[in-house]
């Protein structure tokens, strides 16, 4: 079996003033593991490394520091994608995430998994979502490679005469649909395309592999069940021959990056929750789809997976081994906590091994630390005592309110209540709250509490918003209260007031990802969740 030479040598990350947080020094050993897995990736098959601990103990800087360091590598035979469940953890959403990162950063085309989405909306008839199809079209490299013979083949299937005048340009299924086509047929067109891709890619001698004809059979299989399902439980493993096919003919090597997977699993509960298969009949872990990802058709992968506690599976069958696959993260060593705080610019030695003992090391508390001093320096001129930051770990978060001035303050207490928000979403319920200040947001976004999972997403820190959270509705449930209200009534508005002018440049796109945000928001502050959320569906069903 060959393995990949590489240099795995790790380039240092540049210290971002903005964002502190993300470098941390005492992490060697974490590194050397995943440059020798990274150096030991198997043409065929796939290595993992999963990093534990605890909230708060640095994992996603980790994350992050790993992904920056693959980006700054020379050998472009490296390649990566991320995903942090955090952002969601729906199968098909994952995945078409992963897909657009792949397809806008290297032009990965996915004639295997297209199709199969297609065939599950066709089978889903009238419940298709019409958006979510739009975007396929939109966002495919092959399809947008060959729009004019799209194009030519909606027109010969339904008798246009001018395609171009008809249609224009652009793949624009929307215009499509107004020009009276029906979407089961701009459905088809696009399956037939995909048919001719697969077909081509059968015939050429160094892909001519019996695998492709097996996959291509079994979907044929599962789109004759009567469920839709049985076609879109099958979606992981075309997206991982589509992603196998890609990497041995460019001869690349992928780094996949999951974080915070107890997202997904909710391992934190005594059990691993489960969900039933329709096609094979059969109870299986939620994580399924990921295992089926690993283990039928990914080539030449390093998954780096990062979540809370320790882990013993992945779906079903991958057993993780804790001396092979799992690297536990523990708190920072005290000399590398003081060296972090030395390079966040706090110079008295006292103060420093004060915050030490107080943060115990993990880069979390650290991270607020160095937030804090900054905050006292620019509001009053003077560094802080150690007495202001707290005795105890829990403090420093509650303590962090008071080194912020008033409008960072209000704004911050808001978005820890929201959790998770896009500019959209944040800005409106913030104006309508009185506390929206444009240079404060933009501040505020460059805490070391706050994450952009992707390209809209922003998330309050998880293990800060718990202790956060629980504090504002013990001392401030007026602020909890007005900041449920407000979410709500954003949330009826643009649902409910299409032709309000704050509305007109809302696409039905926006639509689901607010009603995303705004259901795992609720779940979470109210008693009738459930209700709200079907009245909502109802709602929704139309445009999703």
């Amino acid at each position: 079996m060959g393995v990949i030479h590489i240099n795995t040598e790790i380039v240092k990350s540049e210290t971002n003033s903005a964002n502190q947080q993300k470098i941390f020094v005492d992490r060697k050993s974490q590194k050397q593991r995943f440059r020798e897995n990274l150096g030991a990736v198997p043409h065929y098959g796939s290595h993992l490394i999963y990093y534990a601990g605890t909230g708060g103990v640095g994992k996603t800087a980790l994350i992050n520091e790993l992904k920056n360091s693959v980006q700054g590598t020379i050998n472009s035979k490296i390649k990566f994608v991320s995903y942090d469940f955090t952002s969601g953890t729906e199968m098909l959403s994952t995945l078409n995430a992963m897909k657009k990162f792949l397809s806008d950063n290297y032009k990965v085309e996915f004639p295997f998994f297209e199709k199969g989405c297609l065939s599950y909306y066709k089978k889903c008839g009238d419940d298709a979502g019409k958006d979510q199809i739009e975007k396929i079209f939109r966002e495919s490299t092959y399809l947008n490679k060959h729009k004019k013979k799209l194009k030519q083949a909606i027109q010969q299937s339904y008798n246009i005469s001018n395609v171009n005048r008809v249609l224009g340009e652009s793949l624009d299924i929307a215009g499509y649909i107004a020009a009276g086509i029906p979407l089961f047929k701009i459905i088809e067109c696009g399956i037939n395309l995909l048919d001719d891709r697969i077909t081509d890619i059968q015939k050429m001698r160094r892909e001519n592999d019996s695998a492709y004809r097996k996959f291509v059979a079994e979907l044929e299989k599962r789109e004759k069940h009567i469920s839709p399902e049985a076609v879109k439980e099958y979606l992981p493993t075309l997206f991982a021959m589509d992603i196998s096919r890609w990497l041995n003919k460019k001869n690349l090597y992928l780094i996949i990056f999951l974080d915070t997977y107890e997202q997904l699993t909710d391992d934190e509960k005594d059990t691993k929750p489960h969900e039933k298969l329709v096609y094979e009949e059969r109870d299986v872990p939620v994580d399924w789809w990921i295992e089926d990802l690993i283990c039928n058709a990914l080539q030449r992968v390093l998954w780096v997976i990062a979540g809370r506690g320790k882990i013993e599976k992945i779906g079903k069958n991958i057993e993780i081994h804790e001396e092979e696959n799992i690297f536990n993260l523990k708190a920072l060593e005290e000399k590398y906590s003081d060296e972090f705080l030395i390079n966040v610019g706090i110079e008295d030695e006292n103060l420093r091994e004060g915050l030490v003992k107080l943060t115990g090391g993990y880069p979390i508390f650290l991270s607020l630390c160095a937030d804090m001093y900054k905050s006292a320096i620019r509001k009053n001129g003077v560094a802080p005592s150690l007495e202001k930051f707290g005795d105890k770990r829990e403090d420093v978060i509650k303590r962090m309110l008071e080194f912020m001035d008033d409008g960072t303050r209000n704004m911050v207490k808001r978005l820890c209540i929201l959790g998770k928000w896009t500019k959209t979403f944040a800005t409106r319920v913030l104006d309508s709250l009185n506390v929206l200040n444009y240079d404060t947001y933009n501040r505020v976004k460059k805490l070391s509490f706050v994450t952009a999972k992707d390209e809209n997403i922003l998330v309050f820190d998880r293990s800060i918003r718990e202790i956060l959270l629980a504090h504002l509705i013990e001392n401030e449930p007026v602020t909890v209260t007005g900041t449920i209200t407000a979410v709500n009534n954003f949330f009826e508005n643009v649902f409910h007031k299409d032709d309000a002018d704050e509305n007109k440049s809302v696409t039905n796109e926006d639509r689901i990802v607010f009603f995303k945000l705004w259901a795992e928001f609720i779940l979470s502050t109210a008693d009738n969740a459930e209700d709200l959320m079907s009245q909502y569906a109802e709602k929704l069903a139309p445009i999703s």
